[in-house]
């Protein structure tokens, strides 16, 4: 392993990304759930080596080092705006970087990073994955049950609270992204859709048909979690959710795969 966990994240209604960004660290902030923050970039474009010779650097508008406090975030979109534009912040977050099953351990300081996208932007690493929030959780390892045991879970648990807020906060489909950044459904381990009608998009894409695939719920969701065997299913107010049990360590191929023939069944 050693590649970082990203959540991709659609948000409900498009936003400058700047504004979007000092909205998004506003209500981590007021959710008590980040202690700083400790890094700020804006940028034009995201490359992370030089190309043709291009330093980095010419892609960065304005860095900071913090700890950065929320008025002079605030204070962005008076010099920046656009859809070409995105915004990272480095945040401190809680988290258990051990590898003990100690009931009560100790918690640690981690950097994890929310970046809102403009539209335009160009981030080759999201390939054709759609998102205007990328929330880097850092490194998949603290989240794999088979490197980091209970520690591990209880960083999922951590993750599964952030991506909770993002949902507070207008999120409307969350992603958790593989090794390979894949748009592909079954590669991710997590995700949220505010209603089943992001689930029926999903089999849309996976089998290119819009009529196998009309007219399930909640219950075919669950029952497709509940005959994967190894899917998590959520349901609340704010939405529908389904996380594979090990997290990284797993993709949600079997959960589709089951859904898939749930609803195929349902229309014979």
């Amino acid at each position: 392993m050693g590649w970082d966990v990203w959540l991709s994240v659609e948000s409900r209604e498009q936003e400058d990304p700047v504004r979007h960004f000092v909205r998004i660290v506003s209500g981590l902030a007021a959710a008590g759930w980040h202690r700083e923050v400790i890094r700020l970039r804006v940028r034009s474009e995201r490359y992370e080596v030089a190309i043709d010779g291009i330093p980095i650097d010419k892609y960065i508008l304005e860095e900071k080092k913090g700890p950065i406090t929320l008025a002079e975030i605030e204070q962005l979109p008076e010099r920046y705006g656009g859809e070409a534009l995105a915004v990272e912040g480095w945040l401190q977050v809680p988290r258990d970087l051990s590898r003990t099953d100690e009931a009560s351990p100790a918690l640690s300081d981690y950097r994890v990073i929310v970046t809102t996208v403009g539209k335009a932007f160009v981030w080759p690493a999201l390939k054709d994955e759609r998102a205007d929030i990328v929330y880097d959780a850092g490194d998949s390892r603290y989240f794999s049950p088979s490197v980091h045991g209970e520690a591990a879970r209880r960083n999922i648990d951590f993750l599964l609270r952030e991506a909770a807020l993002l949902v507070s906060l207008g999120a409307e489909r969350i992603r958790g992204l593989d090794a390979d950044r894949s748009s592909d459904p079954t590669q991710a381990w997590l995700c949220y859709h505010r209603s089943a009608e992001g689930f029926r998009s999903d089999l849309r894409h996976l089998t290119g048909s819009h009529d196998a695939v009309s007219g399930f719920g909640p219950g075919e969701l669950r029952h497709a979690a509940w005959r994967s065997g190894c899917i998590i299913f959520s349901e609340t107010t704010d939405g529908l959710g389904v996380c594979h049990k090990d997290a990284v360590d797993g993709t949600l191929a079997g959960f589709y795969q089951q859904l898939l023939a749930t609803t195929s069944s349902s229309h014979t």
